[in-house]
């Protein structure tokens, strides 16, 4: 249960440099990104723009649908 979130979570590998006839890997200090929990990650609501808590409700219809918990508006209408 892990994401990669682009820009975040950055750390840097000290690469050996590595030479074979197919590849050649470049000696030096590489950064990536690492994967973070699923749970460290919130939602960003497309109706106040900003991350925000998640909150499951039923519609009418009886579809479950996610909704924020800042704005209190659905998160994905169907």
């Amino acid at each position: 249960n892990k994401v990669i979130v682009e820009g975040v979570n950055i750390v840097k590998r000290h690469q050996k440099a590595r030479g074979g006839v197919t590849t050649q890997i470049q000696a030096g200090i590489i950064e990536k990104p690492a994967p973070l929990h699923a749970s460290k990650v919130m939602v960003i609501c497309p109706g106040c723009e900003q991350p925000s808590r998640v909150q499951h409700r039923y519609t009418e219809a009886g579809v479950k649908v996610r909704w924020c918990r800042r704005c209190d508006s659905p998160i994905d209408q169907k």
